[in-house]
């Protein structure tokens, strides 16, 4: 699951997700829909991690080959995306 499937899926259930770091130097973040993101000491992450948290989306999208047009995304995910 890539990150932003990860926030869709909290903000529909609820549950928390975390990211998997890549090596053993890197922190993990949470996100859970009533708590926004998080590290593991359950501290609310700020400006100082969301260059991370974009840095980590980037990488995964790279990886993904399931690329989705507007309308094959708004179907599977229930969603309605504003914009281009």
């Amino acid at each position: 699951m890539n990150t932003a499937e990860m926030w869709l899926k909290a903000i529909q259930d609820g549950h928390v997700y975390e990211t998997v770091p890549k090596n053993e130097n890197d922190f993990i973040l949470y996100y859970q829909k009533d708590k926004g993101l998080f590290d593991e000491d359950n501290y609310p992450c700020g400006p100082e991690t969301w260059n991370y948290f974009d840095d980590l989306m980037k990488d995964q999208w790279k990886q993904s080959n399931n690329v989705l047009t507007k309308s094959e995304a708004e179907a599977k995910f229930n969603i309605k995306i504003i914009g281009d």
